[in-house]
């Protein structure tokens, strides 16, 4: 699942925005950079985006908050005298599944014993979302998170919950679903800053603990029951647990991993060619030590990640996330200012290893640096926004 386009209106400092993500021969690009000033809607178009496909997706999304009425942009008239009527937030996305996608969804359809859903054109599809949600002739509002589509067909919301009921499939193991099927299909996830980064982390704050690997596959994915607010979510399982998690289930095997499937080697190797010569060294214990923690070594120094830089944090978190519980194939990947705690040599590297991460995923991401900006521009992926007028 790869986005097209997005059309925004009436959101935060928003008036109307379109934005394309194609190259000059009408492909989506693997990496877009939006820059600009403070002001310019970067990050509103980042939580525009989110927004409009949780729902759908299924993806619960802790550092988007949910809409309210204060994040409608209202008319100039609309400041110095309440207005009768607000106006809508509106925004439009072009997603394009690709056709591997196209094969790989419908079989799974048939796998968990549900129709098929109708073929999309040239594989395209367009969500619309809008709010304040619409009120029904009985009188009952729409949740806020619920979108409308095109086509309009029967089923045509499958191609958007694919993921998350691939994940369910591969959980408890379906008869006839097999791992590369979910591999080949594609979902969304977002990146913020440093906001509560030692939670999502180190888990400070929350309760942690991998008890229940299960549900943090089913709670990562987004897995929810049909009536539960995207925001009314569990928190998400610390990067110190899952690496734990990853750890202990390759060291745990009877027959070794094929290095293609060994997850935290992924995470090593990727780990090293952003930090180098930073290493990390997997989830360790020693006999003073039996809860263990991940470990980290800087030319023969060793620390635990609790010890680590913010930026050597974020840099595990981005690795890490994208691996587990299988690493993201055909997916929406947002993120914010990555560049914040990072050397410019990092942010570098870490823009070359996402690509690399992953043929078969698109990035979008926010950003003030100018090592990003001048690497995007390089590659025709950079998006100048301007500071946005804000009317009094």
């Amino acid at each position: 699942m790869q986005l097209r386009t997005a059309r925004i209106e009436n959101y935060r400092a928003i008036d109307e925005l379109e934005l394309s993500f194609l190259d000059s021969r009408g492909r989506v690009r693997p990496m877009t950079v939006l820059a600009g000033p403070n002001g310019s809607g970067k990050t509103s178009i980042l939580f525009a985006i989110t927004n409009a496909l949780r729902g759908p997706l299924g993806y619960r999304a802790e550092e988007v908050p949910e809409p309210d009425t204060d994040d409608i942009r209202l008319p100039s008239a609309s400041r110095t005298a309440w207005a009768k009527s607000i106006p809508e937030i509106r925004v439009s996305l072009e997603l394009q599944f690709d056709e591997q996608e196209q094969e790989a969804i419908p079989e799974l359809l048939r796998i968990v014993g549900m129709e098929p859903p109708p073929p999309l054109p040239d594989g395209i599809l367009k969500v619309h979302w809008v709010f304040p949600p619409k009120t029904q002739p009985d009188g009952l509002r729409d949740q806020w998170w619920m979108v409308s589509l095109e086509p309009p067909f029967h089923h045509v919301r499958s191609w958007l919950s694919a993921r998350r009921l691939a994940i369910k499939a591969w959980r408890v193991k379906q008869p006839g679903m097999y791992p590369e099927l979910l591999d080949s299909i594609g979902g969304l996830f977002f990146f913020p800053q440093d906001r509560n980064l030692m939670q999502r982390v180190l888990g400070r704050g929350i309760e942690s603990g991998v008890r229940d690997v299960d549900s943090s596959v089913q709670d990562d994915e987004g897995e929810r029951e049909s009536r539960l607010s995207p925001g009314h979510q569990r928190p998400v399982l610390p990067v110190t647990d899952i690496l734990r998690y990853i750890s202990d289930y390759a060291r745990g095997r009877v027959q070794a991993i094929p290095d293609e499937k060994n997850w935290e080697k992924r995470i090593q190797e990727t780990f090293h060619k952003v930090c180098y010569p930073k290493e990390y060294l997997g989830y360790l214990y020693r006999e003073d030590d039996p809860l263990g923690a991940p470990i980290l070594q800087n030319n023969g120094y060793q620390y635990p990640l609790s010890q680590a830089a913010s930026g050597e944090q974020v840099i595990l978190e981005y690795i890490t996330r994208l691996t587990y519980p299988r690493p993201f194939e055909h997916s929406l990947i947002l993120i914010d200012e990555p560049e914040v705690h990072l050397h410019p040599a990092w942010t570098r590297q870490l823009y070359l290893a996402l690509s690399e991460l992953s043929q078969t995923n698109q990035f979008v991401m926010c950003t003030h640096s100018m090592e990003l900006r001048r690497r995007a521009a390089e590659d025709n992926a950079l998006i100048e926004l301007q500071e946005l007028e804000i009317e009094a």
